[in-house]
């Protein structure tokens, strides 16, 4: 009678053990569905994301903050190849947060601390024709070293047209007026060691700032003033001022 008892025990034990749970990542519709076809486009998405943000940093830096930025990115990528290749004593919770960390990162260092890379949309009035005939000019160099600058900082000038003439030492700036009553529009760069030209109008003394309209550009310090003096003229006396015919500048171009 003991015997008996003593040898269906286990049996009893064994059947009221719960089955084993199968791993998420090991169940059939997982395998033969979302590996093969989900997982690769996830992927796919992430790197053109990725790639394209980290495309931004290096289009919207100038300098020696690309080499940086670049230097940092490269650590990271080999910090997390180094942790992610000793997976077998991490979980699949630790795996994933510290790649989803990684991914994160790197999408927000493009949108985040650098924006756009294209300028901003031209200005509202339109600018004069460059070729004018002026009474001064105002030459300067944009962007001296690759630094977010122009050289020089101030001018002083009169009331009247302005030729202005910069000198780009490196790519991807340009050149405006806040006021859009000078008239200049955007002066862009065509490329390093180039030079751009336009005409200005100051209509009264005053100070006037011009910037680089590539954003966050200005805030790091591409800007600069003119300081003007004179008479007020209207653009008509500056036009005849400087020698120009009255047809100089285009019906409605005012």
């Amino acid at each position: 009678m003991s015997d008996t008892t003593a040898t269906e025990t286990p049996e009893t034990e064994e059947a009221a053990a719960p089955p084993e749970r199968t791993p998420f990542w090991e169940r059939p519709a997982v395998e033969s569905l979302l590996v093969p076809l989900v997982l690769p486009a996830v992927v796919v998405f992430a790197v053109v994301v990725i790639t394209m943000n980290v495309s931004r940093i290096f289009l919207a830096t100038h300098g020696n903050l690309p080499t940086i930025i670049g230097t940092i990115v490269l650590l990271a990528i080999l910090t997390g190849a180094s942790v992610l290749s000793a997976s077998k004593r991490l979980s699949t919770q630790t795996i994933a947060l510290l790649v989803a960390v990684f991914v994160v990162a790197l999408m927000s260092s493009g949108w985040i601390t650098l924006g756009k890379s294209q300028a901003e949309k031209e200005p509202v009035a339109t600018a004069l024709p460059a070729d004018l005939k002026t009474t001064q000019t105002i030459k300067m160099t944009g962007a001296p070293g690759g630094a977010l600058a122009f050289a020089p900082v101030s001018f002083t000038a009169k009331t009247g047209l302005a030729r202005i003439e910069i000198s780009w030492a490196a790519p991807g700036h340009a050149m405006a007026f806040y006021d859009q009553a000078v008239r200049l529009g955007q002066l862009p760069d065509d490329g390093a060691d180039t030079t751009a030209v336009g005409t200005a109008f100051f209509g009264s003394e005053g100070m006037y700032e011009f910037f680089c309209p590539i954003p966050g550009h200005a805030a790091g310090g591409m800007k600069g003033t003119v300081t003007v003096s004179g008479p007020t003229v209207t653009l008509e006396q500056a036009l005849t001022d400087a020698g120009n015919p009255p047809d100089a500048v285009p019906t409605g171009g005012e």
